[in-house]
């Protein structure tokens, strides 16, 4: 394809091209894979995802509330253990939420240049709480 057109032309489309493809990079959803919470993981399938505050969340479960109570260490075994739990409790119920709104993954942190995503930490919330 490059072979009829001179060396200038063909470095100048090089680079409209690699200009195209970072526009199109920028402008979709931007996060980091550890960030998913559940659903579509891959950045660029990504079309309607949500957000929830991980931390807010985290709070409100039982194991959580048990490992600030007794002052368990979160290294330890049993610690580790609790957050364990807490943690597939959010995502059990995040999945949960993410079906009923039809959105596509839950994160605790992501962006776009335009867009801005569906907050449902309430609803994961009242899901964990049983209401």
């Amino acid at each position: 394809m490059f072979k009829r057109f001179p060396y200038t032309e063909r470095k100048q489309m090089i680079k409209s091209i690699a200009g195209v493809v970072m526009c199109m990079a920028l402008a979709g959803w931007r996060g980091q894979a550890e960030d998913n919470v559940c659903g579509i993981s891959t950045l660029p399938n990504v079309v309607n995802p949500a957000v929830i505050d991980w931390t807010g969340v985290m709070n409100i479960t039982e194991e959580v509330k048990l490992l600030k109570k007794e002052g368990i260490d979160r290294n330890s075994a049993r610690g580790k253990l609790l957050i364990a739990e807490a943690t597939n409790k959010v995502a059990r119920a995040s999945n949960a939420i993410m079906l009923k709104t039809r959105v596509d993954s839950v994160w605790k942190k992501i962006s776009h240049a335009t867009k801005k995503p569906l907050d449902i930490t309430q609803r994961v919330k009242n899901k964990i709480q049983g209401k």
